[in-house]
């Protein structure tokens, strides 16, 4: 992958793009491809790096078929959004279907250190996260607000071009995540783009167990925390083929960084040398916030503990050239109106923009 300085993506370090998104899944997408339309063919070439006729083998288009077939029940308004895409953008249906499923396929994006965690508190439940990236992939950075009159609406961060992405949704669903490497193949069995159905159809952290319980959960592996408006959660560890579901402690705290808690999930040779570096992180987040008592755990607790810098190993990533934390934000999850504090850079560093997802007055005010 190129270097940041021949990239032309959107965001900069001063400011991630904010976009809000209206309508059916195809008007949503014909918005998206027009917004970034000068964008997206240069990220196509970043992420996939060949031409759409060199990348559709037969072999790939084998598993493509049967990734989306899957998809396809549970929520097919996706290929309209794809096809939205493509129309506002210019570029073709293939190059956008592509981008839709292709990390699934040939995992090409670089595991990241991010950490996420979640609670309960005075300030009721929240759910916290950092996103650590090679700097190099700052400027692919976006936030989605999604005001969808065939889904749930919900306000995602993510990669401009993919259809996955972490948030929150209209009926108070939180989730976050980190990569969590496998020795585990890529697969065509399970469900890709496992975040954006869960945003966009399920109002529960025991519907996203259960889904994920399911119809499996394909890519490269992954973290998934989630928490809903009741202030039920879950962390998801899964890779293809393999699923561990995790509960919060009595207290109600639950964290991951980018280790297999449980074990169940095989960490590649490659990934050992990063193992102390994933562990010391979680262990700081269990002993700023899992063992503060449960009155002191409040927003202001959280942003503490996404901006950390105790030890060898900081939450807080400052690592010249290599992993950095790029943003993070922390959401206050509810029914129809949830609140995310989202800060771009470093948070040890930078204010928090309180964004109110009041989501019945945001689509009078459109």
């Amino acid at each position: 992958m190129t270097g940041s300085a021949t990239l032309a993506g959107p965001a900069t370090r001063e400011q991630c793009p904010h976009i809000i998104l209206k309508g059916n899944a195809y008007q949503r997408g014909v918005q998206y491809g027009k917004a970034f339309k000068r964008h997206l063919p240069v990220f196509y070439d970043w992420f996939v790096q060949k031409p759409v006729a060199d990348v559709l083998t037969e072999e790939y288009r084998a598993i493509l078929e049967e990734l989306e077939t899957t998809f396809r029940r549970v929520y097919p308004q996706l290929f309209d959004e794809i096809k939205g895409r493509a129309d506002g953008s210019g570029m073709s249906y293939d190059a956008c279907r592509i981008m839709a499923f292709h990390n699934d396929i040939r995992p090409l994006l670089k595991p990241g250190c991010s950490n996420v965690l979640t609670t309960g508190g005075p300030d009721g439940p929240w759910l916290a996260r950092t996103c650590d990236l090679h700097e190099d992939e700052r400027c692919w950075q976006i936030l989605i607000i999604s005001l969808a009159d065939d889904a749930l609406s919900h306000a995602t961060t993510t990669y401009l071009g993919l259809m996955v992405g972490l948030g929150v949704n209209a009926a108070g669903l939180a989730v976050g995540g980190s990569s969590s490497s496998s020795s585990t193949p890529p697969s065509a069995k399970g469900l890709a783009n496992a975040t954006l159905v869960m945003l966009a159809t399920l109002k529960s952290v025991a519907d996203c167990c259960r889904l994920a319980s399911e119809t499996g959960l394909t890519g490269k592996g992954a973290n998934l925390a989630l928490l809903d408006a009741s202030g039920d959660a879950a962390v998801i560890e899964y890779a293809p083929g393999l699923l561990a579901i995790r509960r919060p402690d009595r207290t109600g705290f639950l964290a991951h960084t980018n280790h297999s808690i449980t074990g169940k999930i095989p960490r590649p040779p490659a990934w050992q040398a990063s193992l102390e570096n994933s562990r010391a992180r979680y262990d700081h987040l269990c002993a700023m916030v899992g063992q503060a008592a449960p009155e002191c755990r409040t927003v202001e607790l959280a942003k503490n503990a996404l901006a950390d810098h105790a030890g060898e190993h900081h939450v807080c990533q400052h690592i010249p050239k290599g992993f950095n934390t790029i943003y993070s934000w922390v959401i206050q999850p509810g029914i129809e109106r949830s609140i995310m504090h989202f800060a771009w850079g470093y948070p040890c560093e930078m204010r928090y923009e309180k964004i109110d997802l009041d989501w019945a007055k945001m689509r009078s005010a459109m």
